[in-house]
């Protein structure tokens, strides 16, 4: 699954900020189907971001079960003819969507993202309902483990067997794009550096529904290699390796073409080999020493709601206090 970008050939439209968003402690709002309207008793609150603390509500704070968000977004005119994709970043720990009344995807697991094909669904310059449906409960397979319960009156409750409270909610951002019919799909790449550091291979492999063309351009945008093809190899002279503390980046710029329809997807690579031999782990065949940390992403009020602001100030801190990884 590729990241999305824009291009000339790519739109996004963010759908973070106020939602609404309500709790289902009757656990009936799939019973009654509330994708099909708007939220009952329903209040704002800030996507991404954790629910827990964002109210003054303890019962939300330690709620366990299903809660409900939901948008109204406006198809940009612009759009006719595009394939249209709704992408959430992270829902934690099981999302189910709707848009208006159809069913157009689920998801296990709170820290990877999920997309789905709503072009059926979202015409140009028309209005669309979002209806998310998360759910909180622990098991043995969720991050962080745990187990639910019920105590005397029924109402659940669950314990958990690790470091960090349990954040729930949509976490990072949601959003639309766009690219053309004819697309690039996923993209794969692996690189391999001689032992002498002279030369380097960059093997790609594309999933595309057109005829695929691919150019490596350096920072400056200068193409270093160019190649046809689904799948092959370029080899690159002399390469700029991407190595902690000088984190080089090429483009892969990928090309699929049908008649008059293309689309363009750059995506960022660093060459360089990774090994591990014995008890050393190397890095462009030189051994290098971790110093680093296991950071959660657990903040005031926005649990683990994505913050730039607060990713740029604690890779600062680790960066002061030496950290490399």
């Amino acid at each position: 699954m590729l990241r999305p970008v824009e291009t000339q050939s790519r739109e996004i439209k963010k759908l973070d900020g106020l939602w609404s968003f309500c709790t289902d402690a009757d656990d009936c709002g799939i019973a009654q189907q509330w994708w099909r309207q708007p939220l009952p008793q329903s209040r704002a609150i800030a996507v991404p971001g954790s629910y827990n603390d964002q109210f003054a509500d303890a019962e939300i704070r330690n709620y366990v079960g299903n809660v409900w968000y939901q948008l109204n977004v406006r198809i940009p005119k612009g759009w006719e003819h595009q394939r249209i994709v709704l992408r959430f970043d992270a829902v934690t720990h099981y999302g189910k969507v709707w848009v208006n009344d159809h069913a157009v995807m689920e998801h296990q697991g709170g820290y990877t993202p999920f997309e789905a094909d709503i072009s059926h669904l979202a015409a140009a310059g028309e209005s669309i309902r979002i209806t998310v449906c998360v759910n909180n409960e622990l098991s043995w397979q969720t991050i962080p483990p745990g187990v639910v319960t019920r105590d005397e009156t029924g109402k659940r409750q669950q314990s958990y067997f690790h470091d960090f409270f349990n954040y729930a909610g949509i976490h990072r951002s949601v959003m639309l794009y766009t690219t053309p019919k004819t697309f690039v799909q996923d993209i794969t790449v692996t690189t391999e550096v001689a032992n002498d550091l002279s030369r380097a291979t960059l093997s790609w492999r594309v999933e595309a529904n057109g005829e695929v063309r691919v150019e490596l351009r350096d920072a400056g945008q200068h193409i270093v290699a160019y190649g046809e093809g689904a799948k092959g190899e370029l080899q690159i002279a002399a390469p700029r390796l991407w190595q902690p503390g000088e984190g080089y980046l090429y483009e892969l710029r990928v090309i699929a073409q049908h008649q008059d329809e293309r689309d363009d997807y750059p995506l960022r690579v660093g060459i360089r080999s990774v090994a591990v031999k014995g008890e050393q782990f190397l890095i462009n065949h030189k051994p290098f020493y971790f110093t680093g940390f296991g950071r959660h992403e657990d903040a005031d009020l926005r649990g683990k709601g994505f913050d730039n602001v607060l990713m740029v100030h604690d890779h600062a801190l680790m960066s002061w206090i030496g950290a490399n990884s």
